[in-house]
Formats: C-alpha cells, structure tokens, sequence
C-alpha cells in the first residue's frame, strides 16, 4: 500500500503475466507516443460516460494538476440511459460512466 500511496509507483517481478496482457502495455505505450493531435481525436470531451484521452494537467488531486497523460475505458456498453444528449434527471449519477468506449 505504502508503494502507492506515498511513492506514486511499484514495479513487480516475475509475475508471470501473459503475452495478451503485455501485448496490451506495449499497444498503450505506441498510443501515447502519438502526437497530441492523433490522441486528442478520442478526447473524453467527445463522450458522454467521460471515456477516452484525457491531456497533460487536466486530472487533478486535492486542487493540484496531475501532470500525467490518461485514457479512460470500462466495460463496453450502449448509454441507452442516455435521451437526446441528455442524462434524465432522476438518473443516478453512476450511470453517467456507462457507455461505450473509443479506441484509437
């Protein structure tokens, strides 16, 4: 816990993660190598569930701009909660986070 919480980071050994997994790391490595321009074409602004790329400075914690580069996705899903662009009212605010992805 320590790791994260107070360093930000860990790095694990002989883990013994599968090729897929690590296919997966490399894919997310070659996305953010892409100029800014490419990444922004699946910015999260785009989404009504907040899925996609996410720039520099953007996140932040406790009022601090996080300065790291991030792409958010979830299970794959429709918004069919979603009516003429807009969330209803009585919808529970978690709902806003289902909905489909986008993909580079």
């Amino acid at each position: 816990g320590e790791a994260c919480s107070t360093i930000g980071f860990f790095y694990v050994t002989n883990h013994g993660v599968e090729a897929s997994a690590r296919e997966a790391m490399n894919a997310a490595g070659r996305f953010f190598q892409l100029p800014v321009e490419e990444k922004e074409k699946i910015s999260n602004v785009n989404s009504p569930a907040f899925r996609g790329y996410i720039t520099l400075g953007i996140e932040n914690t406790k009022g601090i701009p996080d300065m790291r580069e991030q792409i958010e996705f979830g299970v794959e899903s429709t918004a069919t909660h979603l009516k003429s662009g807009k969330w209803p009212e009585n919808a529970e605010l978690f709902e806003r986070l289902r909905g489909p992805n986008q993909w580079p």
